[in-house]
């Protein structure tokens, strides 16, 4: 596997993107939908942001094991994957729509959590 494609990189690029200014993610999701809901992409939710990094952990013990990812890097993380997790209800969906990432005061504390996050994974 090359160091570009690396577990451990894609960890880091999920946390850039759950970092990013709203502008950059919204970019982000239309140009990652754009193939298979055309002109209909700007209007897709935002829930790929949390559904990368979530399956990302998932793999965790497995990054850990082959040491492409430390059991600190995995437990910096995991306030941000709990504070996602907590959102992902019913109850809500509001969150998960693409104006959120504009509007909603949740989406700055997403940010902030990822920006601490990414302290633990060196360039």
């Amino acid at each position: 596997m090359s160091e570009g494609h690396s577990p451990h990189n894609k960890l880091r690029d999920a946390l850039q993107r759950l970092a990013a200014t709203p502008e950059e993610q919204d970019a982000w999701l239309t140009d990652i939908f754009s193939d298979v809901f055309g002109d209909e992409a700007k209007n897709t939710h935002c829930e790929e942001l949390a559904l990368e990094l979530h399956n990302l952990l998932v793999a965790s013990s497995y990054l850990i094991e082959t040491g492409q990812a430390s059991k600190s890097q995995i437990e910096a993380v995991q306030p941000l994957d709990n504070y996602l997790e907590s959102l992902s209800s019913q109850k809500e969906s509001g969150f998960w729509a693409r104006e959120a990432l504009f509007k909603d005061k949740r989406w700055e504390l997403v940010r902030q959590l990822a920006k601490d996050a990414l302290k633990a994974f060196p360039n």
